[in-house]
């Protein structure tokens, strides 16, 4: 048992290492960048769990897998964070909620009529004290009064907000809006792109905060359209592997079309001429493309500021972050959450707090 555990052990530090090089070196736009930074999260746990084992076995092995991960430090650091806690402190200056909100269950809500979910969703977004709040995958219909989502969380102190949604959809604010950023505090500019009809884009709003102005921007980035679960939760061979292609089809594609959409948005945010606070339903693992070109110009505010992992998806595979707050350097971010004890949608809220630096 031993010996074979010391070959897996070998095997998995070499093809770890292999990994982090193609990470290093592969070039971003090549669409098998994205695999290799997908596998890269699972490598990295392998060899945490296989560290464990040989500690209380051989400590002296246990020093490969350990020394592997020193040398994907900068993976590592995206991966887990022991930052203090800020406990139950006052809030400190502006408070942004990020939250991917799944239509608020609206396809479930009127095929069954069941209000659970969709209340749940709803009234933790309009009630929960954010002085900006983010929200990807938004859906509002005035004609459906559980469903007025603007209005319910305009009421709550937050009467500024701008959206962008898909242009096939003729209705203004009404339907699959997609992205929509709320404010407290005016918003005096904004702009606004959408990819394709499901509600991935960008859009940015310059609110006026303490006689300064900060910038805004929320971001779905193109979804692998992909539910893991369905490989596994089949006993139907055919269909299982039928899905796993559909998997693989759906990763290949979404890494391709991400890669255009973060260089516009690098290209916005390099732009701005205020301080930047990014959020955003990345759709991608921290080692991706997206998260490695947008750190140049940004830093994470889970990696400034979390604890622990920070897994973000409600629904598997349950062990990725893909959902982020990024902010530039002329502010100080005082507190971050992944708000997981908040079981209302497929995603996790994160929220944090942020000063500007005089």
């Amino acid at each position: 048992m031993v010996k074979l555990m010391w070959i897996i052990t070998r095997i998995l530090c070499v093809s770890t290492l292999i990994a982090f090089s193609f990470g290093y070196w592969l070039k971003p736009e090549h669409w098998l960048l994205g695999f290799v930074l997908l596998a890269i999260q699972i490598l990295i746990y392998a060899c945490f769990a296989l560290a464990l084992l040989w500690l209380f076995n051989d400590k002296l092995r246990a020093f490969y897998p350990i020394a592997v991960l020193l040398l994907g430090f900068p993976f590592l650091k995206r991966t887990v964070q022991f930052n203090s806690s800020n406990g139950d402190e006052p809030k400190k200056g502006l408070s942004v909620l990020s939250f991917n909100v799944n239509g608020f269950y609206s396809k479930v809500y009127y095929k069954s009529k069941s209000q659970d979910k969709t209340l749940k969703a709803i009234n933790f977004s309009k009630d929960f004290d954010a002085d900006v709040k983010c929200f990807e995958d938004f859906y509002n219909w005035d004609e459906t009064p559980i469903l007025g989502t603007i209005n319910k969380i305009k009421k709550n102190n937050l009467p500024y907000f701008v959206a962008a949604q898909p242009n096939y959809i003729l209705n203004t604010n009404q339907g699959l809006i997609g992205l929509v950023i709320f404010s407290k505090y005016p918003i005096i500019n904004y702009r606004q792109k959408m990819f394709g009809a499901m509600g991935n884009g960008i859009i940015y709003a310059d609110i006026l905060y303490r006689n300064d102005t900060i910038r805004i921007f929320n971001t779905q980035l193109q979804s692998m359209g992909v539910r893991v679960n369905k490989v596994f939760n089949t006993d139907d061979y055919g269909k299982a592997k039928k899905e796993s292609k559909t998997v693989l089809n759906g990763l290949r594609v979404g890494f391709e079309e991400r890669f255009a959409q973060v260089n516009l948005m690098y290209e916005w945010i390099k732009e701005s001429p205020h301080p930047v606070i990014l959020c955003g339903d990345f759709n991608e693992v921290p080692y991706g493309y997206a998260y490695g070109k947008i750190s140049k110009l940004l830093k994470n505010s889970f990696e400034r500021n979390g604890y622990g992992f920070g897994f973000t998806l409600n629904r598997s595979p349950r062990f990725v972050r893909i959902d982020n707050q990024f902010f530039s350097k002329n502010l100080k971010i005082n507190k971050f959450e992944t708000l997981n004890e908040i079981d209302v949608s497929d995603h996790f809220p994160i929220y944090a707090e942020y000063d500007l630096i005089k």
